[in-house]
């Protein structure tokens, strides 16, 4: 949300300085400020591989017939399944498939 963006971005430069050339924020779920989805913005930037760990965003992004690659986690595990979307157990895993 908007007012959790200067702590975001502080946390982001602290810990990940240089890793990112943009950082997007949706406002999704609560602030005051202009809100999209994550597919929103998948589609505004032209984005075709997506990674969350939260499943509805997932799957909104699979069935627009991009790459969805779903973080594990155990409040994911019952996700709806697609057949864009792949379970990923780590960012090595990611890698590896994104490297296939």
């Amino acid at each position: 949300p908007d007012f959790a963006q200067e702590n975001t971005l502080k946390w982001l430069s602290r810990h990940l300085d240089g890793c990112f050339d943009h950082i997007y924020f949706t406002n999704h779920f609560m602030g005051n400020g202009v809100k999209r989805t994550k597919l929103d913005v998948c589609e505004e930037l032209g984005i075709e591989i997506f990674v969350d760990d939260y499943p509805v965003n997932i799957v909104d992004i699979a069935k627009s017939g991009r790459r969805a690659l779903l973080m594990d986690a155990p409040w994911n595990r019952d996700a709806e399944e697609h057949p864009n979307m792949t379970r990923v157990h780590s960012w090595d895993h990611i890698l590896e498939i994104l490297n296939k």
